[in-house]
């Protein structure tokens, strides 16, 4: 059994590139996988379909009209016709399509990939982890400024800072 697989196709209008920034494309979550082209070059795949999803799409950008495909791709499915579903859940098996937001963002060139925050209250402790990024051909030395803010009006920050180096991406 084939069916057709849903395409989603946007145009976005690029006024002018802005120098030393980057352009992402994230998805909340796209149901259950997809490809993502952009001016006809694919991007990157994703298969998962209650992950999110984002791509730098910088490289792929040019000024003026620029087309966005999401091509919605459908589950493996066994001999049996059921779906090979990788959260091994039966319950999105029926679903597909872009089901949460898509945002466009624009970053600079060393940034802030990902943050986790774990907290213990019985060790009175906050523990933050973030992951960085530097996406320019060279060697960049920023400073990353952190605070912690009570919970009430009028209270002054716990803050730190900290002096990041980072070599050319390869």
């Amino acid at each position: 059994q084939t069916c057709a697989l849903p395409i989603l196709r946007r145009s976005l209008n690029i006024e002018k590139l802005s120098p030393g920034r980057r352009t992402f494309l994230h998805f909340d979550g796209v149901m259950p996988g997809m490809k993502l082209y952009v001016n006809q070059t694919k991007v990157c795949n994703h298969c998962h379909p209650t992950l999110p999803c984002e791509a730098d799409v910088t490289d792929f950008l040019r000024e003026g009209r620029n087309e966005i495909v999401v091509l919605i791709e459908d589950y493996r499915r066994g001999s049996n016709g059921r779906a090979l579903v990788p959260t091994g859940n039966w319950i999105p098996e029926d679903n597909s399509g872009i089901w949460q937001d898509v945002w466009l963002i624009e970053r600079g060139e060393v940034y802030v990939s990902d943050v986790t925050v774990r907290t213990s209250v019985r060790k009175k402790q906050i523990e933050v982890i973030w992951q960085t990024a530097n996406a320019s051909r060279q060697q960049r030395n920023v400073m990353l400024t952190w605070a912690v803010v009570k919970w009430s009006e009028g209270t002054d920050p716990f803050t730190r800072e900290a002096e990041l180096a980072f070599g050319a991406q390869e």
